[in-house]
Order: structure tokens, then sequence, then C-alpha cells
């Protein structure tokens, strides 16, 4: 299994445990054409190397889209499930402990806010984060 679907694995579980309300699937975000409405879908954006020298850790962005039909929801659910979304992922220190050796090590977790789109139909809330990871530990070949 490669870092992105790694990290997106453990970032699933983690909003399973916390998601705003039963009904919301949380899912990988390749599957969101399957996807049942409310979900969350969690994607890995882009991969780089941190550094030559850190040839095995990876700088990533994750996004983590909050997808609901525009008449299923009032405003002040709406506004309660973002809050619930945010507070699970905004801590860099509950987020680095998701990692651990045997399988990911997450470095850095860094939040970078959430943007809207409305429509119609779908309101869609994106959160996105920036984080620095590597499967293999540092001192080791």
């Amino acid at each position: 299994m490669n870092i992105q679907r790694r990290l997106k694995t453990i970032i699933i579980d983690h909003l399973e445990q916390y998601k705003p309300a039963a009904d919301i699937e949380v899912i990988d975000a390749k599957r969101l054409d399957l996807a049942t409405l409310p979900t969350i879908a969690v994607e890995v954006e882009s991969e780089s190397a941190h550094s030559q020298a850190l040839w095995n850790v990876i700088n990533c962005r994750v996004s983590i889209l909050y997808r609901v039909h525009a008449g299923d929801i009032n405003q002040s659910e709406l506004d309660d499930n973002l809050e619930a979304i945010e507070k699970s992922i905004e801590d860099p220190n509950k987020m680095v402990d998701l990692g651990d050796e045997s399988t990911l090590v997450i470095f850095n977790w860094l939040y970078q806010g959430s943007t809207q789109d409305w429509s119609d139909s779908m309101i869609d809330i994106v959160f996105a984060a920036d984080c620095i990871v590597t499967i293999k530990p540092i001192n080791q070949n």
C-alpha cells in the first residue's frame, strides 16, 4: 500500500469515529460517484518529495469534502456538522498521533481551512491540510 492509500485509510478511520451524524458515509474520494449523500470524502491531492536528503519523507496535500443535498439540511445543522468535522482535523497533535511506526509516520499536520461551494442542489465544503509523512522510518534503510 502506498503513502496516499495509507494516509487516506488513517484519515477515513479517524473521521468515521468523529463524523457528526450516523447517516454520513466516510469514503475514499475515488468512490465519490458511488456515494449516497451526505458524505465525507478524503483525497490526497498531491505528493512531493520533502528534500533530496530526506528522500523517504513526503509532503502531502489532503482535501476532505463534505457534500450534502442543499434541501436536506438547515443552516444550523450544517454549521454544527462543519464545526464537528473541523474540530476533528484541526489539532495537529491529534492528527500526528494517528500515525505509527508500523504503518505511516505523520511528522506534521497543518490545517489550512475550508472553502464552500453552493448550488441549487448541492453544498460542497472542502477542508484542506498539508502534512509531512513517511512509510519508512527515517533512520532505517
